[in-house]
C-alpha cells in the first residue's frame, strides 16, 4: 500500500519494488524520470504522529532540506503520502561507515579524514540551528572516493519528538553512540551530537565503541552511558598517545556542559594529539633505564628476534643492557646484502619456562593481519607486570608492552595482529615479569593468522 501511494504521489519517479527497512524508514530505490538518475525514496512512518507532529515536520523538513554541505547527503524533495512524511535523496554508490568498520579497521590517517568530514557536517548544521539527533556509523556513508557523507540529518530527532517517550532508552539509533540526555528523555541539542561524534572517534581509533563489549546488551550500554566511565582509548589500543585519551573522554563527558564546544574544536585537539605524538616518536632517542633491557631480555626468554614497531631487533644471549642501546646487524661474510624487509634470524636460545599457574585465552583463534585480538590472562602476580608477544618462525612481535596486572592476578588487553606478520601458525605468549624486567615464566596459546 505504501509503495502504491508513493507511485501515485511521485509520478516523476519510477519506484522500484525492492525496499529496505530501517528503524526510521522504509527505503525504496527509484529513478528520477526527468534527470534519469537513481534516487532513494524514504517513507518515514516514525515521523507520523498526529496533527502536532505533522506541523512540526512541515516546519522542520524545509530547514533540514535547505542544508547544503560537501559532507551532508542532500534532501532533494519532501512531502507526505496519506499523512506519512517522505524524503528523496540521491542514490550514489556508497558503503556505510558501520559496514566498513565491520569488515576492517580504518588506518589512522583514514580515520582522521572521516572524522574531519563528519565534524564539518555537524558544525555546519549546528550553525544553522539544527542538530542530527541520531548520529552513528550507520548514517555516515563513504562515497567511492572516500568522502564521508552524513545522512538522515534531524530525522531521528523529529521521530523522537513525534512519538511519546518510551522508558528504557532511545528507540532509534544505536545504543553504542547515544548521549545520556537522549537516554533520559531530556532536551538534547548540539552537545548530544558532540557526544556521539566522540563515541565514533573512539570507535574508529580503537576498533570498538566505548561500551560495546562482546555480549553487552543495549540496556547495559544505556546504563553504561549514564553511570560508567569508558576505558581510556589507550587501554584499548596501547599505540594511542595519552593526549588522545583526554580529547575523547572530554567529548564523552556525562555533563553536556563539560564536552567540547564543537566537533571541529574536538577534531583539532585530536589532530594535535596525534601529530605531536607522531613527531615525538620520530625524534625520540633510544629509551633510557630498563626499557630496552626489558625488551631484549624478553627476546632472549622467547629465543626469537623481536619486532618493536617497524624495527627488527635481534638478540644474542650474551648481550645484556641496562641503558640506551644501538643495535647493528652485520651481514655474514660472503652473504648477499639483505633488503630492509627481509627477516633477520637470531640464534635460538632456550625458551622461557612455562608456568603452570598462568593461563591466557584469545578472543579468536583465526584473526587476520590488522585485526583486533582480545588476550585475557589469569594466575599472574597481582603485584607484577606482564607482556604479550606474538611469535612466528624467525620473528616475534611485542603486542602489549609491560603493564600492571589487575587485582586478583588477571588482565584483559586489546591488541592488534601485526600487518607484517606472515599468514599461518603463530603463538601468542604472555610472560610474567619481575621488577627488573626478567621473565618469571610464560604461558602460550596457538592460533593461525588468516591470509
Amino acid at each position: 500500500m505504501a509503495a502504491l501511494g508513493l507511485r501515485q504521489t511521485l509520478r516523476g519517479y519510477k519506484i522500484e519494488a525492492g525496499v529496505t527497512h530501517t528503524p526510521l524508514a522504509q527505503v525504496y530505490r527509484g529513478r528520477d524520470r526527468q534527470r534519469r538518475r537513481p534516487v532513494l525514496v524514504k517513507l518515514l512512518p516514525a515521523l507520523a504522529g498526529g496533527r502536532a507532529a505533522a506541523t512540526r515536520v512541515a516546519s522542520e523538513l524545509p530547514r533540514i532540506a535547505a542544508m547544503r554541505h560537501p559532507n551532508i547527503v542532500p534532501i532533494e524533495e519532501w512531502g507526505d503520502v496519506n499523512g506519512v512524511p517522505f524524503v528523496i535523496t540521491p542514490d550514489e554508490p556508497a558503503l556505510s561507515l558501520a559496514e566498513s568498520l565491520a569488515s576492517r579497521r580504518l588506518d589512522r590517517e583514514t580515520a582522521v579524514i572521516v572524522l574531519r568530514g563528519i565534524a564539518g557536517a555537524l558544525d555546519h548544521a549546528h550553525g544553522m540551528g539544527l542538530h542530527h539527533g541520531g548520529l552513528e556509523p550507520a548514517v555516515v556513508k563513504l562515497a567511492t572516493d572516500g568522502t564521508p557523507l552524513v545522512d538522515d540529518f534531524g530525522l531521528a530527532r523529529l521521530a523522537s519528538a513525534s512519538q511519546p517517550p518510551r522508558r528504557g532508552g532511545a528507540r532509534i539509533g544505536s545504543a553504542a553512540y547515544t548521549a545520556p540526555e537522549h537516554i533520559l528523555g531530556e532536551p538534547a541539542g548540539p552537545a548530544a551530537d558532540v557526544y556521539a561524534f566522540a563515541a565514533i572517534g573512539y570507535d574508529v581509533l580503537t576498533g570498538t565503541a566505548p561500551f560495546d563489549e562482546p555480549g553487552t546488551s543495549a540496556p547495559d550500554q544505556f546504563d553504561a552511558h549514564l553511570r560508567r566511565q569508558p576505558a581510556p582509548p589507550s587501554a584499548r589500543d596501547p599505540t594511542l598517545p595519552a593526549p588522545v585519551d583526554d580529547v575523547l573522554l572530554r567529548g564523552l563527558s556525562k555533563d553536556p556542559a563539560g564536552r567540547w564546544s564543537s566537533c571541529g574544536a574536538m577534531l583539532r585537539a585530536l589532530e594535535r594529539a596525534l601529530s605531536t605524538a607522531a613527531s615525538r616518536a620520530r625524534t625520540r632517542e633510544a629509551p633510557r633505564g630498563g626499557g630496552a633491557g626489558t625488551v631484549l631480555r624478553l627476546a632472549a626468554a622467547i629465543g626469537l628476534p623481536l619486532v618493536v614497531g617497524a624495527v627488527l631487533v635481534t638478540h644474542h644471549p650474551s648481550l645484556q643492557t641496562t641503558g640506551p642501546v644501538a643495535i647493528e646487524v652485520a651481514p655474514t661474510a660472503g652473504a648477499p646484502p639483505r633488503s630492509s624487509s627481509s627477516p633477520l634470524i637470531a640464534p635460538q636460545t632456550a625458551p622461557a619456562p612455562s608456568a603452570p599457574g598462568l593461563l591466557i585465552k584469545l578472543s579468536t583463534q583465526t584473526p587476520r593481519r590488522g585485526d583486533a585480538l582480545i588476550v585475557s590472562g589469569a594466575g599472574f602476580d597481582p603485584a607484577g607486570t606482564f607482556v604479550v608477544t606474538l611469535d612466528q618462525p624467525g620473528a616475534a612481535y611485542q603486542l602489549q608492552p609491560p603493564a600492571r596486572v589487575a587485582a586478583g592476578g588477571s588482565f584483559s588487553v586489546r591488541v592488534l595482529v601485526p600487518r607484517q606478520a606472515t599468514p599461518g601458525p603463530a603463538t601468542v605468549s604472555a610472560c610474567a615479569l619481575a621488577a627488573d624486567g626478567r621473565s618469571e615464566g610464560c604461558t602460550q596459546q596457538q592460533m593461525s593468522i588468516a591470509s
